[in-house]
């Protein structure tokens, strides 16, 4: 019985360690630009499925690695905010990082409508996110 019981611990833990192996992990972006195409890449994949509803799992987790990369970029500073006088590289630096976050959020409800399958609040997401990535390369460009 011993042995038994022991057998379905053993299998339970290589299981869980062979999904945890095989989960992706997000990249942590290492320059700024590396971050702006890890983010790019993830709504470009997005925006070509977010009409299939069959991919909204796939869309969710992109939506959330969106979210996570964005956040990770967040403190990647544009090198023009750091060339400022002191007394606006604080008000630049403070517009990139609330962009920055604006962006992060709506790419959690992204995922969240991604989740609830409803893609037309999906599609008004990515809009939105297209709007704020133009914004963001005319302020900080």
């Amino acid at each position: 019985m011993k042995f038994i019981f022991s057998s379905i611990i053993a299998i339970g833990l290589m299981a869980t360690a062979m999904s945890a192996s095989t989960a992706q992990a997000v990249p942590t972006p290492r320059s700024l630009e590396a971050g702006m195409k890890l983010m790019q890449a993830r709504l470009k994949t997005i925006s070509k499925q977010a009409t299939d509803t069959a991919k909204n799992g796939e869309s969710a987790r992109l939506a959330d690695e969106f979210a996570q990369i964005t956040e990770a970029t967040k403190a990647l500073i544009p090198s023009e905010v750091d060339r400022l006088p002191s007394s606006e590289r604080e008000i630049r630096k403070d517009l990139y990082e609330s962009m920055m976050d604006d962006s992060a959020n709506l790419g959690l409800k992204l995922a969240e409508a991604f989740r609830l399958n409803d893609n037309t609040k999906a599609a008004d997401l990515l809009k939105r996110l297209s709007k704020a990535k133009k914004d963001g390369h005319v302020e900080f460009k």
